[in-house]
């Protein structure tokens, strides 16, 4: 009874009547009928799981490293190597260079600026995610064409996976989050992935607005 009124959800916006009751089954004791529950809400809400996350991390530390081509506004391309660090107890951004002279530079930010700055990394460039996110870029790309259980694709798979082990990363994030937990994610892409790259800019216009206000001083 309660499987075939599960089953007879409406795929509409679920009126709130609806929606208690099937809150309700997800922590039902009956396990065909919790996992059923939880896989229809997953159906009705696909980001709830993914939100719900968001509200429970804050980022406490993040090291950001960059050492590939990135393109300007005006289309030219640009070596960049270099490694952001932020620190959630002090409202800095540092930026050194990764090349001989290791210069490094830092910049101050307003604490509100600082605390909205550290809450896009997780709700607008969701980096908590991109270990997940940009997996199938570092040497091989789903296709509906491929049978994931082929043996020769399977075999192909891990070739790929050990030469991504062995290449330098084009980037690399590593976070220390204030519940404790830690993640550390690379990629070898040739080219940076659209939200790599545009946190690289954010990050670095920073450091390019301060060294403008210097020059309007002088």
């Amino acid at each position: 009874m309660t499987i075939n009124r599960l089953m007879d959800l409406p795929f509409r916006r679920l009126t709130e009547n609806e929606l208690n009751w099937l809150k309700n089954r997800m922590k039902d004791s009956r396990e065909e009928v919790r996992t059923l529950a939880q896989e229809i809400y997953k159906q009705h809400f696909p980001h709830a799981e993914l939100n719900n996350q968001k509200k429970q991390l804050n980022i406490k530390e993040l090291e950001f490293m960059v050492n590939a081509s990135v393109w300007d506004e005006y289309g030219d391309e640009i070596s960049v190597r270099c490694r952001f660090h932020l620190q959630r107890s002090k409202p800095l951004i540092s930026m050194q260079t990764l090349d001989s002279s290791a210069k490094s530079v830092t910049v101050e930010l307003l604490k509100g600026e600082f605390n909205k700055l550290l809450k896009s990394l997780i709700h607008y460039y969701e980096i908590f995610c991109w270990d997940q996110d940009y997996r199938s870029s570092e040497g091989h790309y789903v296709n509906d064409d491929f049978d994931l259980d082929d043996q020769s694709y399977q075999d192909n798979l891990i070739v790929e996976e050990e030469a991504s082990e062995e290449s330098d990363p084009t980037w690399r994030v590593s976070i220390k989050y204030c519940n404790n937990t830690e993640q550390n994610i690379k990629g070898t892409h040739e080219y940076l992935p659209d939200k790599v790259e545009e946190l690289y800019w954010n990050l670095f216009e920073y450091f390019y607005e301060d060294e403008e206000t210097e020059n309007c001083n002088e």
